[in-house]
């Protein structure tokens, strides 16, 4: 294409950086496919000052991590684990079987067996649909190796996969098989959001373990419960111990409680969005309406007057699996213990 189109993908890619890092894995595949096929290495020189557009659009993002100790960046470090020990072949067989779940059975078979043909991929166009999926499995791979990989991280890599798994089984006469894999995942999406709620509707109750909604489940109840203590506790600011469960309470709790904090369990770098917005050290000689999951109280009662509690909250998931949290009014925060001077 002309100057223009790759304008436009040196912006797409800087905006696509901005809004997740795993926009790199599509600047490297195509620098890769670039180098690798002779035919296109023309496009070289548009392709590099395309990469320089989207790092320049991504450069704000980079100078802020730079003035606040790349904590984006530790935030992805943390999340793959590589702080901690590397190699584990169990974790690393763990998301190679996920993929299946992820892409579907019949699919991730397909990638698989294409991936090991050499014939399957001898076209240009195949090569090209290749380099963009193969890349990013084979990184995730390692990354599930070192440390750990969640099962959807490689999701960006399965965009070209299903172009290219689904043209080499049309070309091998395989319609039928496409079709009956895509109404196999119909059924499984089906399931997924409606099988505890029929099995139910038949009085059979699916035990919590394999409801794969388990960890969406349960929130409502307790942003009621919640919303109740802040109501009848007027001028509590609502706080906890957990960045997910504060997430979850922000949604449920009526009104919503935009204002509500976590506990830092260290000074130092900010850990997440609540630590750089709303730090509790804003909030001093304040009142809080305390939901804890965690056993921390010890750790933050000498930084408030008081910390009284109230009562327990047990929230069922389904057989054999419930939520439990402990509600307290802390009192007087007088700053982090380790802040002070």
């Amino acid at each position: 294409g002309g100057a223009g189109w790759w304008t436009a993908v040196g912006l797409a890619c800087g905006l696509g950086l901005l809004a997740k890092y795993a926009m790199f894995y599509w600047l490297l595949s195509a620098l890769g496919y670039v180098l690798l096929a002779r035919t296109e290495r023309r496009h070289l020189r548009p392709l590099l000052a395309a990469a320089g557009i989207a790092l320049l659009v991504y450069s704000p993002n980079f100078w802020w991590n730079w003035q606040n100790g790349f904590v984006s960046y530790v935030h992805v470090r943390d999340n793959a684990g590589m702080s901690e020990p590397l190699f584990h072949l169990t974790a690393f067989l763990e998301f190679f079987g996920s993929q299946f779940a992820v892409f579907g059975p019949l699919f991730f078979a397909g990638l698989v067996i294409a991936a090991a043909s050499p014939r399957a991929l001898a076209e240009p166009p195949t090569r090209l649909l290749a380099s963009f999926a193969l890349p990013v499995l084979a990184m995730m791979l390692a990354v599930s190796f070192l440390s750990r990989a969640q099962p959807n991280w490689a999701a960006p890599a399965f965009v070209s996969a299903t172009i290219l798994v689904v043209a080499w089984a049309l070309s091998h006469g395989w319609r039928k098989l496409i079709i009956f894999s895509m109404a196999l995942h119909l059924v499984v999406v089906a399931l997924l959001f409606t099988g505890r709620e029929t099995l139910a509707a038949i009085g059979i109750e699916l035990p919590a373990k394999y409801d794969a909604l388990g960890r969406l489940r349960g929130w409502r109840a307790l942003g009621s419960i919640v919303s109740g203590e802040l109501a009848a506790n007027p001028g509590l600011t609502l706080f906890t111990d957990d960045r997910e469960m504060l997430a979850a309470l922000v949604y449920y709790v009526r009104p919503h409680p935009f204002d509500a904090v976590k506990w830092k369990l260290k000074s130092g770098l900010a850990k997440d969005q609540w630590d750089l917005t709303n730090d509790l050290s804003k909030h001093f000689g304040e009142n809080f309406l305390l939901v804890a999951e965690h056993q921390l109280i010890s750790e933050m009662q000498p930084s408030f007057a008081a910390i009284d509690p109230l009562h327990s909250i047990v929230i069922p998931l389904g057989p054999g699996a419930s939520r439990a949290y402990r509600l307290y009014i802390a009192h007087d925060f007088r700053g982090y213990q380790w802040d002070r001077p």
